[in-house]
């Protein structure tokens, strides 16, 4: 298990590390708590299109691990994904599908679930017990600038299954979320 998550850990690492973007031109923003607090910078040279880029990867399906399921090795993701609150990611999709501002989707089947579904679904499984969130992303890459860009399709959160010795089983597949105009697409089961 040690050895699965390291490699996992490894890998998230080095793609998220060879998509950042270039740094064209850096611009402080007052208006998030976050850089108020750390004083980072952000490149806000993000594209609105995709023309004159070259798409390199079509509907990219992986799972990024937010959440160590052996504590004892959370140094890793401390430091990887220190800027990431999956808290609050989870409550700003849960919250706009309970309020129906969101459609969100049975993973396995691919079919539309009620908002009477989905706060059954929110009741049974805690926010908390998120481990992963699977993605599935177009790459894009602008050969001009030498950046690449991702445009996200859907997200879809795993939570931890886990033995009554507390140990981590597996993941359950949770509500899939589309974003950025996609339609929704098979379930798992039909893939």
């Amino acid at each position: 298990m040690f050895r699965i998550n390291r490699i996992i850990l490894i890998l998230l690492f080095f793609t998220m590390a060879a998509c950042a973007p270039e740094k064209q031109s850096e611009t402080n923003i007052d208006s998030s708590d976050v850089l108020k607090k750390t004083s980072e910078k952000v490149n806000l040279n993000i594209p609105t299109t995709t023309e004159g880029f070259t798409k390199i990867a079509d509907t990219m399906l992986y799972t990024a691990l937010i959440k160590n399921p052996n504590p004892a090795e959370n140094e890793y993701m401390n430091k990887w994904l220190k800027g990431m609150d999956a808290t609050k990611f989870a409550d700003i999709i849960m919250n706009a599908l309970i309020a129906g501002k969101i459609d969100g989707y049975d993973y396995l089947t691919g079919q539309k679930m009620t908002v009477e579904e989905i706060k059954a679904f929110d009741t049974e499984y805690s926010r908390g017990r998120i481990g992963n969130v699977l993605f599935t992303e177009d790459w894009y890459f602008d050969e001009k600038n030498m950046t690449m860009h991702k445009v996200v399709n859907s997200v879809m959160f795993g939570y931890e299954n886990r033995s009554p010795e507390g140990e981590v089983t597996g993941h359950k597949s949770g509500i899939r979320v589309y974003m950025n105009g996609f339609a929704p697409m098979k379930g798992a089961l039909d893939e």
